[in-house]
């Protein structure tokens, strides 16, 4: 018996480049971890891509284990033209999950 395998839907990350790579966006429904060495730009990438499928519609999760406050984090990209602090406060959740990683 054959089984049929559904297209799967996939959600733009707002880099046509990024897409292409990932064979056409994310899939829809799963988690993805950027990781890189420090200063490599980890962090304005990933929220430069959430606040891009926040403003249409999208709810994200953005898990940290950066060592500094999560205020400091959103002041930090608050001067890049993707910010919008309406769309953070509706669609994007930032949770801090240092102090547990970090626990002895």
């Amino acid at each position: 018996m054959k089984l049929k395998s559904k297209p799967v839907e996939r959600l733009s990350s707002g880099s046509a480049e990024f897409d292409s790579i990932l064979g056409g966006g994310f899939p829809t429904g799963s988690v993805a971890v950027i990781a890189g060495d420090p200063g490599t730009g980890k962090t304005v990438f990933t929220l430069q891509m959430m606040f891009h499928l926040a403003r249409q519609g999208r709810r994200c999760l953005y898990c940290t284990t950066l060592s500094e406050p999560t205020l400091k984090l959103i002041r930090d990209v608050q001067g890049f033209e993707f910010f919008d602090p309406a769309v953070l406060n509706e669609r994007i959740v930032v949770r801090d999950l240092g102090a547990a990683v970090r626990a002895d």
